[in-house]
């Protein structure tokens, strides 16, 4: 009873990492993301894909005469998966609870982050930031707009290029829009954006996954800012983006903020 127990929990455990890795991998290599945060997830996906294998094919006969050392093994394997699967979760309810979907607040600078932007369209993610900066605009047309986003692989302009030419489109007035065109990833959009700001008013618009992490990233470059949340609908492309926040913020408290 006891190995029953245990091999029904080492597949959930496993099936669910495989599920949450195996999406983030095939959306990230269609859509381009960094080497380390693809190589993170397929060694992830074979953490848990390996000592399920083995489970399989193995277990049954290795046990007959090494059971204790199996049993310990498959133990401890439980137990990590365990501590994933809680935390992840924790986690995912945790990154949105609480997040402002709208200001009423007027803000001097208002800072949109790039994202989602690929051979030149705009994902319905990228699109949502956009949609929710045009409506912030609209609101209040005298603040000063930072798009920011560097050049993706396969473009010739920035993500912040093209999401200007979004906002003007949607009515945001083309004289209160400053590009910034070189950030790579979250730090530098605010790093770069940050410095082309003229008040403490700031407010950050991204994605609802996103906006703690901004949040956090700004606070320690010393800045205090308000956050705005767009609402993108949830899809595999959404939930591969909560498996991406998670590598990241584990990647962020080991000291590497290139994310």
């Amino acid at each position: 009873m006891k190995n029953k127990i245990l091999n029904v929990l080492s597949i959930l455990f496993a099936v669910f990492i495989m599920i949450n890795y195996g999406i983030y991998i095939t959306i990230s290599l269609c859509g381009g993301a960094k080497t380390w945060n693809v190589a993170v997830a397929f060694a992830i996906f074979f953490t848990a894909l390996t000592p399920l294998l083995a489970l399989i094919f193995f277990a049954p006969t290795v046990r007959k005469k090494h059971k204790k050392a199996v049993d310990v093994l498959q133990t401890v394997y439980i137990c990590g998966m365990g501590v994933y699967v809680l935390s992840f979760t924790v986690f995912s309810i945790w990154l949105t609870a609480g997040i402002p979907y709208s200001v009423d607040e007027h803000y001097d600078n208002v800072i949109v982050f790039g994202g989602g932007i690929y051979n030149g369209n705009i994902n319905h993610d990228a699109r949502s930031r956009l949609d929710t900066a045009g409506q912030y605009l609209k609101n209040n047309p005298d603040s000063i707009c930072i798009v920011s986003g560097g050049v993706p692989s396969g473009m010739t302009v920035s993500e912040a290029v093209v999401m200007k030419n979004a906002l003007v489109s949607s009515g945001a007035d083309p004289s209160n829009i400053i590009i910034e065109g070189k950030a790579k990833n979250t730090w530098e959009n605010l790093e770069n954006s940050l410095s082309l700001t003229d008040s403490d008013s700031i407010l950050c618009i991204s994605s609802d996954y996103h906006v703690k992490r901004i949040r956090l990233m700004a606070k320690d470059q010393g800045y205090d800012v308000d956050v705005l949340a767009s609402r993108p609908e949830y899809s595999f492309k959404k939930h591969s983006s909560y498996v991406r926040e998670y590598m990241a913020y584990i990647k962020y408290f080991l000291g590497m903020n290139d994310i």
